[in-house]
Order: C-alpha cells, then structure tokens, then sequence
C-alpha cells in the first residue's frame, strides 16, 4: 500500500468520536490504515481507518496529538470543541443520560442540571446532585432580576477582558468543593459600577468619563482576584449595595471582581461575590 504523510489540522479524510470505528458492513468497507501520519514533522499512530481511500481518525486522539479542548456534552448529544484550552481526558461515563457538561465560556447564565457532571479543570468529571438551594439562598428574597441596563454611554468604558471560566474542585475537611468562575454575575458587578461611575461627579462630568492628566479612566475594571490581593470584600447572596457603596467611599483606583458558585459533596451551596480595589 502507498503511504502518504498527512499533516493533522490540515488533511483528515473523516473524524470519529467514541471508544471505536462502527460502521454498516453492508455499506463500507473498513480496515486498519498503515498510512502515516505527522504532526509537526513528529510520527504519530493514533488508531485510524481507511474508508475508501480516506483516513478515519478519533475526535478524542486528534483533540490529544494537536492540544485542544474536547467535552462531549450527553444531555445535548453536542460535541464542545475549544481551541482556547489544552486538552484533558474526560473521566466517567460519558454515555450517561445526562452526561458531561463543560461551563459556558461566553458569560451566558449557567444552571446545571441535577445528574450532570460538569468537566473540572483537572478533568474529572464533578457530579451535580443537589440543585434545591439555587435562587433560594439565605436571605435571597427571589430569582436574580436580569442584568442593569446602561443609564449613560457604557461605550465610553474601557474594554474589560474576559475572565479565565474554571471549574476548580478541591477537597477540604473530608468535603468535596467544586469552584465555578460565574461570568454572568460579573458582568452583573461591572455594569453596577459602570452605572454607579456615571452617577457620581468624582468619576463622571459633562457627559463623560472623568479622566486623569494622562488620560488614563480615574476607576478602572478587571476580573480576577489578584492572588496577592489583600483586604478582599466577599458577600452573598447579592448586595448591589455592598458594591455601590464601597464605591462611594473610594471612587478611584482599580476595582477587581469575581464571582464563583460554590458546590459542596454535588450541592449547590451559594454564588459568592468578591471584590478588592487597589
């Protein structure tokens, strides 16, 4: 047979994803490929098919020799490709009737589903058991309302980047915590301050920001926690209040946020809001 050197990301005649090649006998004929396959001038030998002239490998072995994130979602029958992140084996079941489930990176809302197992960053797979806390917090009067709306020209702003979205699980005291970067209820934080910044005349005049002799914003926005971050404000559920008037009293320098949903022994505990100005 004729090799041929095929260079993945660039030439696969087809993708599999799953534990094996299934194909209808009475359709195609497959058997073990001997081409050769590179990546990055380096041989590789996934398991591969010849179908027809093509070569036929795993989704899950391409996502491992190129580096890229890989989660195959069961609840949704979706597979999740993220070429942002390394990759990382998924553990479990993937079969299950709910199945692996990878936090949204684009800061949509996230609720997962009793059964789901939520991909950690250390690729285990964290499952869900107890949901019965969500929107009932202690002291949380009711569902979160949507997200503020602009009362002045956010465009003015200065662009925050977005977030690293980890799923974090740790053990401690015998419990097992899961960590879940909330991107949706960060961006509730940044849009009350940009409000709270065009309400106050220290940060805000004439219709636009308040700026320093070089130009720079008087209060600027970062998400993240910086780990050598001292004197760190943390509250649940949420207190636009605690923000807004931590503002008040300091409305210049750099405010960092984050937010995290903390789930104990597959229970959801609380959404814990943090923040620190420097």
């Amino acid at each position: 047979m004729k090799h041929t050197q095929f260079i993945l990301g660039f030439v696969v005649g087809g993708l599999v994803f799953g534990g094996g090649a299934v194909f209808a006998a009475n359709y195609v004929n497959a058997s073990p490929s001997d081409n050769v396959i590179k990546v990055d001038g380096k041989i590789v030998t996934p398991q591969a098919y010849l179908i027809e002239g093509h070569n036929y490998v795993q989704l899950k072995d391409l996502a491992e020799l190129v580096d890229f994130g890989l989660v195959w979602d069961g609840r949704n029958s979706t597979v999740n490709i993220d070429t942002t992140v390394h990759y990382t084996p998924q553990t479990g079941d993937p079969n299950g009737s709910t199945g692996f489930v990878q936090v949204p990176q684009t800061g949509e809302l996230f609720i997962p589903d009793v059964g789901d197992s939520i991909v950690a960053s250390d690729g285990s797979g964290y499952e869900i058991k107890d949901m019965s806390q969500y929107n009932r917090e202690a002291f949380l009067t009711g569902p979160m309302a949507s997200l503020p709306e602009p009362s002045c020209d956010w465009k003015q702003f200065p662009k925050v980047d977005k977030p690293a979205v980890t799923a974090e699980r740790k053990k401690s005291a015998g419990a097992d915590y899961l960590y879940i970067t909330n991107y949706h209820e960060m961006r509730r934080m940044q849009y009350t301050l940009y409000n709270a910044i065009c309400a106050n005349p220290a940060t805000w005049e004439n219709g636009g920001l308040k700026r320093s002799a070089k130009g720079s914003p008087l209060v600027k926005i970062q998400f993240g926690i910086p780990a050598d971050a001292s004197s760190v404000q943390s509250f649940w559920p949420w207190y636009g209040d605690r923000l807004t008037d931590a503002f008040k009293k300091h409305p210049t320098g750099t405010y960092y946020l984050d937010v995290k949903d903390v789930y104990k022994d597959g229970a959801f505990l609380r959404t814990e809001y943090k923040f620190v100005i420097i």
